[in-house]
């Protein structure tokens, strides 16, 4: 096995205009001819001009905002001319031209403003593939057709130019891979593929566009360029021993560096043979120049192949072990590179994306996963599952070390970041539970179905409802956004794994983009407030409160009230709801009404949140104000954990507990023998505590307390005053206590 690199020009990029051209014409349309009477040629291998293709050549047009280049669609005639039946240059310009133009019609613009910087200046919509493309770049036998398409080429004249002296000199922004495959085996083969890898950090093919202001390519994001190229071989022809026959591959200027390796793989049939090269002094494959060198084909000892998801679901069924030489491809439908994501810390998911119908999904493990910052829901992946092994977390089969000491980040390879639709299998929710079995490890849809009042809040579950039918969501990872989501009131459409647990159907892997729909579009800072009868003396209405809300982008809000003597409007730029009430004479009770809240979104209304309001009755002048605590709100620091807000504070300390506090995550959890105190700025009148029931009821657990009483019903916990009171103590005596929020009400 060999491999070899040097440099040579491509012939075609620098030739003159040939004798036999025309001059443009300026009346009536514009034609012109291009220095090149083929697209590319290669060693023997011509690729003419053909019906159909187009060249895109236009000038500046300048005005006192912006400075534009505007290019129109020149149709390809014959030999080397193309022509536009309606454009006409008649003054001095700067003219650029780029092939190929993909407009059917008409022009295209690009300008910059004061602003900008003239090395951002791209052609709209004027995008290449280059050593690169969705559908894959195939040869067809040994033959160089496939180049053009992935191997753009500019010219851009000398400064202004009469249209009379055009003479357009295309020439390439790209650099030709040419690799001789020599048949090194006693037997014949044929050829399948040839892959090329760069060094990880070097970007060689992907979606790019043409800089106008210097002719080179540039990325059109960092998501949509990759290190790594393959040319797919169609109808190669069969190569007996010592026979041999080209590969084109055409791929952006790069260069590599002293030290660094590139990697070849050929493939034919079921043989493989991988070729490594670390170069001793530097080398550059520039634009226009093409990069000859052979590789002497002999099998490698493993057999390496890429596997669908549900064909490798299908090896971890047969009772697959070790994965050598093997690698996954398929669709990324969750990632989590940390554990906001709701997944566990470097978890992918991927699946067959509705391939031949099979919607196969599989959970890949690994912490080193986490690396992958660039991969979003709807890439397209090749994973090495090389060091992969096999395992089972929450009734779900996964795959665990997925990078594993011997590999790289090029292990992981992007094929596509251009955003797929992910298709999901739309399964009922009494389909789904009557065939458990069915769809294990199938990536499926819920349309339709909202958050039921089991699970919920902080916990590691969370139930969802077609208004007959439950299903379990499950993640490990806690919802961290658990606090967001509005129960039994959003609908829409959940996703997630099918598994099982325990006998019971069940989802997992479902992230937080998955539960969009469910997310609490308004979060109102209070749920109630309380007015006295008037301000302090008879003829005088009570000062006015605000309520702050959050109202997420793309939803709007207003607000009305179900009284006459409740007054609400929103403030502060539609962040807050004033509240007013009229002064109040009766002095038999308190009065109460409410203020509704009213969530749209494109004007459809969405949900409709409450603010009760109640106002004293004449002489009663107590006012209660409400603060909640979720573990998020709490920190661990010098061993104890604190929280304040809105005056009021919660300290919590080890005590004699001979377990150490943790940080509170998706719970709090309040260690045997350990204590935490609650004070208010005023006298106490209800805590209430909503305990965490996601891994097990043994930790909701009723707490002794220093005054008052503590009662437990269900998953609740109340304490009440037995006196007047601004500071509680609460200790766990029995076992550990695991609290989702804690709620105190005071007097003001």
């Amino acid at each position: 096995m060999s491999l070899m690199f040097v440099a040579l020009t491509l012939t075609n990029c620098t030739q003159s205009m040939n004798e036999e051209n025309v001059a443009p014409s300026t009346k009536g349309g514009f034609s012109f001819t291009v220095n090149a009477d083929t697209r590319a040629s290669l060693e023997g291998n011509s690729v003419v001009w053909q019906t159909g293709d187009k060249v895109g050549l236009g000038g500046v047009i300048a005005d006192n905002t912006y400075t534009t280049v505007r290019l129109y669609g020149f149709n390809y005639v014959s030999g080397n001319t193309f022509t536009n039946d309606t454009s006409t240059f008649t003054a001095d310009n700067q003219f650029w031209a780029i092939w190929p133009f993909t407009l059917d019609s008409g022009y295209t613009e690009v300008y910059t403003d004061q602003y900008s910087e003239p090395e951002k200046v791209n052609v709209t919509k004027a995008y290449f593939d280059v050593g690169y493309s969705k559908a894959g770049i195939i040869q067809n036998g040994d033959n160089a057709d496939h180049v053009p398409a992935v191997a753009p080429m500019y010219w851009m004249s000398e400064g202004l130019i009469s249209p009379e002296n055009l003479a357009v000199q295309l020439h390439h922004t790209t650099a030709l891979l040419d690799f001789t495959v020599v048949n090194g085996e006693s037997e014949d083969i044929t050829l399948n593929s040839l892959k090329f890898y760069a060094p990880s950090e070097t970007k060689i093919a992907g979606t790019y566009y043409i800089n106008l202001s210097n002719g080179e390519l540039t990325p059109s994001g960092s998501n949509y360029v990759y290190s790594n190229a393959t040319v797919t071989i169609e109808n190669a022809p069969v190569l007996a021993a010592g026979k041999s026959m080209h590969v084109y591959m055409p791929v952006a200027p790069f260069s590599v560096e002293a030290g660094e390796t590139v990697q070849v793989i050929v493939s034919a049939g079921d043989k493989i043979c991988t070729v490594e090269k670390t170069f001793s002094s530097p080398l550059t494959f520039a634009a226009g120049t093409v990069n000859p060198t052979t590789i002497n084909f002999v099998k490698d000892n493993v057999v390496s192949k890429t596997l669908t998801v549900a064909e490798v679901l299908a090896e971890i069924n047969n009772g697959t072990q070790a994965f050598t030489g093997i690698s996954i491809h398929g669709f990324v439908s969750a990632v989590s590179p940390s554990y906001s994501d709701n997944l566990s810390q470097g978890t992918l998911v991927l699946t067959d994306n509705g391939v031949n119908s099979s919607y196969a999904g599989v959970r890949l493990f690994d912490k080193n996963l986490v690396a992958l910052d660039g991969v979003t829901i709807g890439d397209e992946l090749t994973i090495s599952l090389a060091n992969a092994t096999v395992g089972e977390f929450g009734g779900v089969k996964q795959l665990s070390n997925i990078v594993g000491v011997d590999q790289t980040a090029e292990d992981v390879v992007s094929v596509d970041s251009y955003g797929n639709e992910i298709n999901a299998k739309v399964v009922s929710i009494a389909d789904y539970t009557a065939n458990v079995a069915e769809y294990d490890n199938v990536y499926m849809a819920f349309e339709n179905v909202h958050p039921a009042a089991a699970g919920g809040k902080g916990n590691s579950s969370i139930t969802f409802t077609d208004g007959t039918n439950e299903l379990t969501v499950y993640n490990y990872s806690r919802w961290t956004a658990g606090s967001e989501i509005t129960i039994a009131d959003l609908t829409g459409t959940l996703y997630g794994l099918g598994s099982s647990y325990n006998g019971t159907a069940q989802v997992a892997s479902t992230q937080v983009s998955d539960l969009a729909a469910f997310i609490d579009p308004c979060l109102l800072a209070l749920n109630s407030v309380m007015f006295n009868a008037n301000n302090g003396s008879a003829g005088t209405a009570p000062e006015a409160q605000v309520v702050d809300i959050t109202v997420l982008s793309g939803y709007t809000v207003a607000v009305n009230a179900s009284d006459s003597w409740i007054n609400a409007q929103l403030v502060n730029g539609n962040t807050g709801v004033e509240i007013s009430v009229a002064e109040y004479t009766e002095s038999t009770e308190p009065r109460t009404g409410t203020v509704n809240v009213v969530v749209s979104k494109e004007g459809t209304t969405i949900i409709t949140k409450t603010i009760e309001v109640t106002q004293n009755q004449v002489g009663n002048t107590q006012l209660e104000a409400t603060v909640e605590f979720t573990p998020s709100d709490l920190t661990l620091a010098n061993k104890e954990i604190s929280g304040s807000k809105d005056g009021v504070s919660i300290l919590h300390v080890q005590g004699d507990s001979t377990t150490a506090l943790v940080q509170p995550r998706s719970e709090w959890r309040v260690y045997k023998n350990s204590n935490f105190t609650v004070t208010a700025p005023g006298n106490i009148s209800k805590i209430e505590i909503a305990y965490n029931t996601g891994s097990s009821n043994k930790y909701v657990v009723a707490l002794e307390v220093n005054t008052g009483s503590f009662t437990l019903e269900g998953a609740t916990g109340t304490w009440t005053p037995t006196g007047d009171t601004t500071s509680v103590n609460f200790r766990a005596t029995e076992a550990q206590a695991r609290i989702d929020r804690i709620s105190i009400t005071y007097i003001q």
